[in-house]
């Protein structure tokens, strides 16, 4: 083959490549249009996905508000932080035992009698 039927075959191929793929419109609409079609494609998993992603954001976001707060140092009073026999202790020092019939735990200690 010579280089001018080469030319030919190549120019041929290209006009029959112009005539099966067209140049796309150039119109004002071009961009309008193209995202009606793009907006046309979303369908339920694109939705679903995009509100799923938002339901984990918030779920980490509440999460994290969660673990702050329990976290975080908080004050209780007193009386919620003593146990019930802490004040009765309190209230009943150890003079009063020789008025009841409790035994202390250091009876064997020498410091005792």
């Amino acid at each position: 083959m010579t280089h001018d039927e080469l030319d030919r075959k190549l120019d041929i191929l290209f006009r029959e490549y112009r005539q099966a793929c067209p140049d796309p419109d150039g119109s004002p609409n071009f961009m309008p249009q193209l995202w009606q079609k793009i907006e046309a494609r979303q369908t339920l998993p694109l939705v679903l996905g995009r509100w799923t992603r938002m339901f984990v954001s918030f779920a980490a976001a509440l999460c994290l508000a969660m673990a702050v707060v329990l976290v975080a140092p908080y004050h209780q009073s007193q009386v919620v932080q003593t146990t019930y026999v802490e004040a009765l202790e309190r209230e009943h020092p150890n003079d009063m035992l020789a008025y009841s019939d409790v035994v202390p735990d250091n009876i064997g200690d020498p410091s005792w009698r």
